[in-house]
This record gives C-alpha cells, structure tokens and sequence, in this order.
C-alpha cells in the first residue's frame, strides 16, 4: 500500500532527479552542465528545461538544502501491508504531513520518521507521538486527498507545559538533542507572511507556473526525488482556496511532500500534496495529485493547534464507551473544554 499513484500509460520519461545527480550537477559546475544533463535519464522536454536554467547550481544547492528538512514516514501496520508517505519539518519538532497517510492514532503510534540528509540517514523511531489534525476545508467523512486534511506530528520533547525534566521521558530527551544536532531545515522559513486569503498577490499560479515538490517513494524505488520546475494542468478555486492539479503522475509515496514556488529569488511554501487525484484530458485519464494554495488563516489555525498540544498536559478520550457518568464529567474538565473550543474556531483535531 502506498499514499501515491503511478499511472505508467501517462508517464514518458521522469521529471525528476535523485539526490546524487543534483550533487554531481552541483560538483560539475556550469562548465560541465550540458554534459552531465546529457546523460541522465530523464524526460527530453525536462532534460531541454534544465539546460536552459540560469544559476542552476545556485538553484540546485537550495533545493539540496530543503532536501534535509523531508523526511519518509514509514507505517507499520499489524493487518495490513507497511506503507509510506512524505513529510517535512515545521519547525520546533513538528512534522507536517497529509491527513490520509496518518490518519488517527494508531497510525501516528505505528511511525517511524527518516531523514536522509547527503551522506547520512536520522530516524525517529515509532513512539506514541502527540498530533493534530487540521481540516483545510470543512469536514469530510475521513481525511483523504477529496478533503486535503493535514496532519502534523511532534518529534523531541511531546510537551512542556507543567514538566519538570524527571517528567520527561528518556526517549523524548534522546530524541530532542537528536535535534538539535541535526539541524534540518525548517519549512516555516519559506512561509509567505503577507499572502491575502485568496494569495492572488503572491501567487500567479497560471497552468503554466512551475513548481518543485520533494518527495520520496516506496518499496524498491525508495529514494528522495527533486521534482524541480514541473508544470501544473489547471488551477482552479474551490471556496476561498485555490486548488492545483499537476500535469502528470506522481510516484507512489510523495502524499504529504511541500509544493514550493520560486517568485524571483524567493522560495515560497505553497501548500501540501495530495496524492491520489483523478481527472481526464483529451488524450489521457489520469491519477496524478493535487494541492490547495494555503492563505494566512491556514497558518494561524496549525499555530493555534501547536501552541494548544504544548500546554495541554494530558488527554482524555471521549466516546460512547465511556460511562455515562464519566462522559459528563469530562465535559466540565476545563482542558477538555479548551480542545473542544479550539476544534471548533480553528477545525483542530487533536489525536
């Protein structure tokens, strides 16, 4: 099982390049760039864009660089094939993914998070892990790529609200000096602070505005892939959102990978991907992915969702199972009624 779709038929060639060629691009210089681009096995019309780039070892060395802060989520299932996803650093720990490749707890408690920075490899491994789920848009029946929800997890210390340090526990400890020595990059940097709500402004985001997404694969085919200038199909507006459809497929594992624009010499994080979108041309019917434009609201509301796990100490589950005297008491508890507020004004699911 994999979070991503190939459609071979669709396919001609790849229009992406693995980490080792974007480091021999970087070490040939411009010099050796027609020769070394020559020999990959690429995409013509892709391989005849790279050529044409100026400064693209300049482009190459930051897309590298955004390369350390992706990491592969690899799901352990206990009746069911493993699986994996994509998913990047958001800063203090946290990781952002989409909602459909950790979509409730057990799925959280199952992962295992892999970075692969050059020349070596940092794992989290599987803990129960503190979450939140954010719906991008308004409710659908389960987080998948139709309602483009958003997951983040924390990695390191869960929380700190109320902690002493005999409170935390050891692998928390191990696994926030963990990160601190590994300073990866963190995607809240390429955050746009100005974008208005429908990122008119900021965002062209025309069918013919490139794109990068960095994502990894599954299976035998597992390795980081830089999808550097790629070309969108259409962009459309679904409610006050812009939603964009990519114009071929993708490999399997790339849902929850960041969509990156470059405007000028700006880098700006567009939003999430989502794999597993399906729509038809006139030549082709194709399952490809999708991603929705984020605006400032978006920011605010996953904000709001980080700062509400780190101060709430403890978490109470509330379900019909529960009895009935139990189930009133917990709605007087004064956090359990803060989560309930905040899922309500900012749609935050807290696992």
């Amino acid at each position: 099982m994999s979070c991503g779709f190939i459609n071979r038929r669709y396919s001609r060639g790849r229009k992406f390049l693995y980490e080792e060629e974007i480091q021999k691009l970087i070490e040939g210089g411009e010099k050796l760039k027609r020769k070394t681009i020559s020999t990959l096995a690429v995409d013509d019309n892709y391989r005849s864009r790279l050529v044409k780039t100026t400064n693209l070892n300049e482009t190459l060395s930051k897309l590298q660089q955004f390369g350390s802060g992706i990491c592969r989520i690899e799901v352990a299932q206990e009746n069911g094939p493993n699986y994996t996803g994509t998913g990047f650093h958001f800063g203090d720990g946290w990781i952002l993914t989409a909602a459909h490749v950790l979509r409730n707890r057990d799925k959280v408690n199952m992962a295992r998070f892999v970075f692969f920075p050059p020349g070596t490899e940092i794992s989290f491994e599987a803990r129960p892990r503190r979450a939140i789920v954010h719906r991008l848009l308004p409710a659908g029946r389960r987080p998948d790529y139709h309602n483009r929800d958003i997951v983040l997890v924390k990695l390191g210390f869960q929380y700190t609200y109320g902690r002493k340090k005999d409170d935390l526990e050891e692998w928390e400890i191990d696994e926030q000096q963990l990160l601190e020595q590994s300073d990866l990059f963190n995607f809240t940097s390429l955050l746009e602070k100005t974008f208005t709500p429908t990122g008119d402004e900021q965002f062209s985001l025309k069918s013919t505005d490139p794109l990068t997404i960095i994502h990894f694969g599954s299976g035998q085919n597992d390795r980081k892939k830089f999808a550097y200038d790629i070309e969108t199909y259409e962009v459309y507006k679904h409610m006050d959102l812009k939603v964009i459809n990519f114009a071929f497929s993708f490999d399997s594992g790339a849902s929850g990978c960041p969509v990156i624009q470059r405007v000028g010499e700006k880098w700006i994080l567009v939003g999430v991907f989502f794999g597993g979108a399906y729509y038809e041309n006139e030549a082709n019917s194709i399952i490809t992915g999708q991603a929705l434009v984020w605006n400032q609201e978006v920011v605010q509301h996953i904000e709001a969702g980080r700062e509400a796990v780190d101060k709430m100490s403890s978490f109470k589950q509330y379900n019909v199972f529960i009895p009935f005297s139990e189930r009133a008491q917990l709605v007087l508890e004064t956090k359990v009624k803060e989560a309930a507020d905040l899922a309500v004004k900012h749609r935050i699911l807290i696992l």
